[in-house]
């Protein structure tokens, strides 16, 4: 539930936005952005949003911000992407806030103690892990994560050609065990 509030005060306008959220109350499983050298992938969820806006958006941050190939699952009534180009955490913040991709996955790491992004990567509750349905190429040149594509081609089979580009030596992956709270089939937390 969304609330907000407007008053005027001696010639000025005071506005205040209120977000409630369900309580988590399941476990799920998945996988942070974070790397080892204190870098982040880039992560980004969409729900109930179209597969065609989703490509759209996916599309003009590649062009803009110069990004490698995306990797774009389906996840209950929504979609989640990754890229593995390696960026500090301003810059994710900077590409994700050129998209439509829910405001709540952008902040969310504010709340979260390992300060790092997670994607879902398991079934939780009556919805399906995530499925991979396609890439979105790019040129980019950054250092990528090669533990993220690792995971994905091993999880996922997505086929990450880790013989092109720069990538980084590290294997090391942190899965995050973590509440949420929508479970119910085509609603989506993540």
């Amino acid at each position: 539930m969304k609330l907000s509030w407007r008053a005027d005060i001696l010639g000025k306008v005071l506005f205040a936005k209120f977000q409630v959220l369900d309580k988590p109350h399941t476990y799920t499983v998945g996988i942070t952005s974070r790397c080892v050298d204190g870098k982040h992938v880039l992560f980004a969820d969409w729900d109930g949003v179209s597969e065609k806006i989703v490509r759209w958006d996916i599309s003009c941050i590649i062009k803009e911000f110069e990004l490698s190939d995306c990797y774009i699952f389906r996840s209950g009534n929504g979609f989640h992407m990754v890229c593995l180009d390696k960026m500090p955490f301003a810059d994710v913040v900077k590409v994700q806030g050129h998209t439509c991709c829910d405001y709540a996955f952008r902040v969310a790491l504010q709340t979260f103690n390992e300060r790092s992004w997670v994607l879902r990567v398991v079934k939780k509750g009556d919805n399906n892990a995530p499925k991979f349905i396609g890439v979105i190429r790019g040129s980019g040149k950054r250092e990528k994560s090669l533990a993220h594509a690792t995971f994905l081609n091993k999880y996922y089979g997505v086929g990450v050609d880790t013989n092109a580009g720069v990538w980084d030596t590290e294997n090391d992956i942190c899965f995050i065990k973590y509440m949420t709270s929508k479970c119910k089939k085509g609603e989506h937390n993540g």
